[in-house]
């Protein structure tokens, strides 16, 4: 990926070794170029970081700003510049760091080197092509990826059930003699066929979707999202034109940008320290985007056991937890309930189950049977005669089925 724009030279090198994946960036801007070769430069960055918003960047350069200082975040008013602003905006907006910290022999950081990864340090180097220059000096750092190790990567598909076609699923369903396959003498055998039928009327009308990756960071709003968007058209049309109105635009929805971004990363941050208790998981999904680990390492250990693929990594996990969960109790459920109290209910009619089919909620979260309150209750008419063959048959037999016995369980404070 290279791009040269007049004073502007860029040569950027998409890097795999095992499963990390790493950008490094060249870049030279000579000196004094004007501001849009400045622009040019940082939204290529912008466009690449969307791009490959999972992989590491080290973007090393020649940047010709000899009043800028080694922290960006603390450039005194007198030194900032239209460059220099540009440049330290960008690269703040999208969470990088200039980790280089040692200025050239007439006390410059012409050099710089900005990365999305904390712990790099930078250190001097010895190399004779830079042992006479005044302005340049050599510079080293170690890339963290010996302990990389393959990752099981997945697609996950989920049913879009607020796009299905609602009456053509009614009208599959309507015509059907649910007598003819629920009206038997097994509950279980009855309910095994409801959830067949089921099943395949789920494949013939729900939509699946791939679950998809925003491309934006998880602390960016719909706010700033939306200002993102301006600001890119607002520049494109700038390059387009030349016309300073645009470039006004741009650069006033630059700096909102940049403004709501901390403001959006802070607030963001509040969230995950206030809810820690409740949703450790959320800290812990930041804490995996900040270090790029993502998915099941494809090496995983318990003990002196080593698996290498899911079906083995799955055999752990079983392993693990059937130290902790029995698999079976030896208790006798005839002899535990022998008191109880006897709740009369010969039959329910169609019309109690319609009405609570119609009450349900718009919730879209699939019960464990699949089906979730919001295709239930826009189903409602449809499914009305089938759950009234099923629940009056399991009230005659006195049996509950045993695929309504499953249920998701939500276990607080287990110790």
């Amino acid at each position: 990926m290279s791009h040269i724009n007049n004073s502007v030279e860029q040569l950027f090198i998409s890097c795999s070794v095992s499963n990390f994946n790493f950008i490094i960036g060249g870049v030279y801007i000579s000196p004094n170029s004007p501001n849009n070769c400045y622009l040019s430069h940082v939204e290529m960055i912008e466009d690449l970081r969307i791009q490959y918003n999972k992989c590491n960047f080290y973007i090393f350069g020649d940047f010709n700003l000899p009043n800028i200082t080694s922290d960006l975040n603390n450039i005194s008013p007198s030194q900032m510049n239209e460059n220099i602003s540009s440049v330290a905006q960008c690269y703040a907006f999208l969470d990088f760091k200039q980790h280089i910290t040692i200025p050239n022999s007439n006390n410059k950081f012409l050099d710089l080197l900005f990365s999305n990864v904390d712990s790099i340090l930078v250190s001097s180097a010895i190399d004779p092509i830079f042992s006479e220059s005044t302005h340049h000096k050599p510079y080293s750092f170690d890339l963290p990826i010996s302990d990389i190790t393959n990752n099981l990567l997945c697609q996950e598909f989920y049913d879009d059930f607020r796009n299905v076609d609602y009456i053509s699923l009614q009208n599959y369903l309507g015509p059907i003699n649910w007598h003819k396959y629920l009206n038997l003498n097994d509950i279980n055998t009855a309910v095994h066929n409801f959830y067949h039928i089921m099943s395949m009327a789920l494949n013939l009308f729900v939509p699946k979707k791939k679950s998809k990756v925003s491309t934006f960071p998880k602390w960016f709003n719909a706010e700033l999202r939306n200002l993102i968007i301006q600001k890119k058209i607002a520049h494109k049309n700038y390059k387009n034109t030349g016309n300073r109105c645009y470039y006004i635009e741009f650069s006033k929805l630059r700096s909102q940008c940049n403004i709501l971004s901390k403001e959006c990363f802070v607030n963001y941050k509040k969230d995950l320290e206030n809810n820690f208790n409740t949703d450790p998981r959320s800290f812990w999904r930041f804490f995996s985007r900040k270090n790029n680990l993502y998915d099941v390492p494809n090496n995983m250990y318990l003990a002196d056991k080593k698996a290498v693929n899911g079906d083995q990594i799955s055999e752990l996990f079983a392993v693990y937890f059937s130290e902790v969960y029995a698999s079976s109790l030896d208790v006798s459920y005839h002899d535990t309930f022998n008191n109880y109290s006897s709740i009369k209910c010969d039959s329910l009619t169609a019309q109690v189950i319609y009405d609570g089919l119609s009450k349900l909620s718009n919730n879209l979260t699939a019960r464990p049977d699949g089906l979730p309150d919001f295709f239930l209750k826009n189903c409602a008419y449809s499914l009305t005669q089938p759950l009234f063959v099923l629940y009056n048959l399991s009230l005659k037999l006195g049996i509950l089925p045993d695929k309504w016995k499953t249920s998701h369980l939500n276990i607080e404070n287990y110790r």
